[in-house]
């Protein structure tokens, strides 16, 4: 399974390589979500094509992850966006059910959770019972 990374938090990336190489997750990382977005444009949105999620760091100073699930809802309908924050205060939840985001995590306690809903989506993972 194909993941597509954008974040700027190293710390955070790591965590999340490491979690999902473990499950056989292929991680991709993109620098931010301006310079995705380009690249989606550039290409009709199939840049996506192939990745089974998209993983936002919403803190990250060059990104925007509430208006990448906006352009990804009209764009790439098919990718779910699941955003993460480490404030994750419950304006930043509602904000992201609004702009079309699949999920929402705060950064200390969600790589492991966030992984499974992603196999979940797809199928891949057990159902939580």
């Amino acid at each position: 399974m194909k993941l597509l990374l954008i974040a700027s938090d190293v710390a955070f990336e790591d965590r999340v390589r490491r979690k999902a190489a473990h499950k056989g997750m292929d991680v991709q990382q993109s620098a931010s979500t301006r310079e995705t977005m380009e690249v989606m444009e550039a290409r009709k949105g199939g840049y996506l094509e192939g990745y089974k999620a998209a993983i936002v760091d919403c803190d990250g100073a060059d990104s925007d992850g509430f208006a990448f699930a906006r352009y990804c809802r009209e764009v790439a309908s098919g990718v779910p966006v699941v955003l993460v924050s480490g404030l994750a205060a419950n304006d930043q939840r509602a904000a992201a059910r609004r702009a079309g985001a699949a999920a929402f995590f705060a950064k200390s306690d969600c790589i492991g959770l966030m992984l499974d809903l992603v196999e979940q989506m797809h199928g891949e993972g057990e159902t939580a019972a």
